[in-house]
């Protein structure tokens, strides 16, 4: 080992290399690739076929621990990739170790000679190497426009006017919001945006721009995760989304929320549900509304209960004991039909009908008139 490690430092024996891959399918899976060096091998495949080239080991950077499956797989270089190394055997040249790759400026080369991509796929295109987000052309990235097609304008519940249960701001577009702008928030300038863009598409970007500077997580689909200047997150996902949570889940929003549905919504809660709201609470149902309680239901109110409908029917299918009131209990011209008894106490007023359609009318508490 220690003679390895002299012959390796020795002026005479160290060996540089830059050549071009073209093979990284390790059979071993140790991420090695092969490498046609310059001045080591020649270009004539027939007198050095690829196969015959020697793996190189390819060196990680120093935050990987490359050992015992731990660390950053030393995978991701293509063939036709421009690399620098040495040779760890000196001038024997059966060892290389890659130690990086030379981005500069791509051209379509012939595939069947050497130097090249054996397969003739990369260079996808002649041109800078520097992917497309992180140069001045980085809006006709397709990562950047399909941002921009997803941008979304959602509505917003408008609450009634107490008085008339007409809905406040029909018309208006003062009740929605909308997904930031990208326009307004990616701005890179080179060569301050950092990308790392993957042979299928997904792209990452740390954006140290001045006054812009973002970060961006985005799958070839479309589903990103950006951060821009002022700390607004914008998440978009263009498939389903899942999230499970094995023990607690706490939320605080110190400002307004906003949830839009534009499909159905199902909540199911197995224990206690407890809502408390330091205002009103509003509900506006534009059908019908159902609720069914197997137990008890109990309302109780410091103020008052109203009924507000000039065509409110009541329906009872079985027997109220009471319906009472400490301090009285008003029913604006509601319909209260009973299939079983009914028992009114205190002082209210209105038209009853009975399970057998008779009708009765009480003024204060008191019959006055019965139809039999």
């Amino acid at each position: 080992m220690l003679n390895s490690i002299e012959n390796l430092t020795s002026q005479a024996q160290f060996a540089w290399f830059t050549g071009v891959v073209e093979d990284v399918n390790d059979p071993e899976e140790m991420g090695r690739i092969r490498v046609r060096c310059i001045g080591y091998h020649a270009e004539d495949k027939s007198l050095i076929p690829t196969s015959s080239l020697p793996w190189a080991v390819v060196m990680t950077p120093i935050q990987s621990a490359a050992t015992s499956g731990i660390g950053q797989s030393a995978t991701g270089i293509l063939p036709g990739t421009w690399v620098v190394g040495f040779f760890r055997d000196g001038r024997s040249a059966q060892d290389p170790l890659v130690m990086g790759t030379i981005p500069s400026y791509s051209t379509k080369r012939n595939s069947t000679t050497g130097f090249s991509d054996p397969a003739g796929k990369y260079p996808l295109k002649e041109g800078v190497d520097t992917p497309i987000e992180a140069r001045k052309e980085f809006a006709t990235s397709d990562a950047y426009q399909r941002r921009q097609v997803y941008k979304k304008v959602a509505a917003v519940a408008t609450p009634p006017d107490m008085a008339t249960g007409t809905l406040i701001g029909e018309t208006g577009d003062t009740y929605a919001w909308t997904t930031p702008s990208i326009e307004d928030n990616v701005k890179p300038k080179y060569p301050s945006n950092y990308v790392n863009r993957s042979v299928a598409g997904h792209v990452q970007e740390i954006d140290n721009t001045g006054g812009a500077e973002r970060m961006l997580q985005q799958h070839k689909a479309g589903t990103f995760e950006e951060v821009y200047a002022d700390g607004t997150k914008n998440t978009t996902i263009v498939g389903n989304n899942y999230k499970v949570i094995l023990k607690s889940d706490h939320i605080l929003i110190e400002g307004d929320c906003f949830v839009t549905v534009n499909g159905n919504m199902s909540t199911y809660v197995k224990g206690d549900h407890v809502l408390e709201v330091g205002g009103n609470l509003i509900e506006n149902v534009q059908g019908n509304k159902y609720t069914k309680v197997l137990g008890d239901d109990q309302t109780d109110s410091a103020r008052s209960f109203n009924l507000v409908d000039t065509n409110a029917v009541i329906a009872l299918k079985s027997n109220i004991d009471t319906l009472e009131g400490k301090s009285g209990i008003l029913l604006s011209h509601p319909e209260i039909t009973a299939d079983g008894n009914l028992s009114v106490s205190a002082s209210p007023s209105g038209d009853f009908t009975t399970a057998d359609g008779n009708s009765v009318t009480v003024a204060k508490g008191i019959i006055v008139n019965m139809t039999l």
